[in-house]
């Protein structure tokens, strides 16, 4: 794959987007279930009687939104060190033409 500097910026700033409105799904599907949750029928279906289970229980149904953020972590970190190294490759190779590509 062949893509310039810019490019690369843009796959940066679209990774943070999608990891930033991950994290909040994530986040308010926790809040939701910690507040609307009926503790004491699921204290009476699954024994959940104790802050730890409670946390697990929590954790459990967010399984998969949590694995979602942390892919898209991952993804954002790989595009950042791509841009780095993109960056200094830039630097390295045409020190005249660095001031256009980074923006000074």
């Amino acid at each position: 794959m062949d893509l310039n500097i810019f490019e690369i910026e843009q796959k940066v700033t679209n990774a943070e987007y999608e990891l930033r409105i991950a994290e909040e799904k994530r986040l308010n599907k926790e809040i939701s279930l910690w507040l609307d949750t009926d503790w004491d029928n699921l204290k009476k279906e699954k024994g959940i009687t104790t802050e730890g289970k409670r946390k697990a229980h929590v954790q459990r149904c967010t399984t998969t939104l949590r694995q979602e953020v942390t892919r898209l972590k991952m993804d954002h970190e790989h595009w950042v060190r791509v841009l780095k190294v993109t960056k200094l490759l830039l630097l390295v190779n045409k020190p005249d033409m660095i001031d256009v590509v980074v923006g000074v």
